[in-house]
């Protein structure tokens, strides 16, 4: 099965941050458990000491979360629930 979900970053300041790719490709295993970790996004942004919000959406975004590494600029995408058959 091919999915594709959506990752924004956003943040509080003046300047929009942006992702350091503009597309991932990820190859899930089928029987990954939840919390696994998926892939790692960066990004890049002017602001100084600012945090970044990593949020997912699309039509399989509900099997995936996104988790803010604290002192980087990154995003961990993790498996929140396995898929249905």
């Amino acid at each position: 099965m091919t999915t594709q979900v959506v990752i924004e970053v956003s943040d509080v300041n003046d300047n929009q941050p942006r992702l350091t790719q503009q597309s991932y490709t990820v190859r899930v295993p089928e029987l990954m458990s939840p919390g696994s970790p998926v892939i790692t996004v960066e990004a890049t942004d002017d602001d100084i000491d600012d945090t970044l919000t990593f949020s997912i959406s699309g039509s399989d975004a509900a099997h995936f979360y996104a988790d803010s590494v604290s002192g980087v600029r990154a995003g961990v995408i993790r498996v929140k629930q396995a898929s249905q058959k």
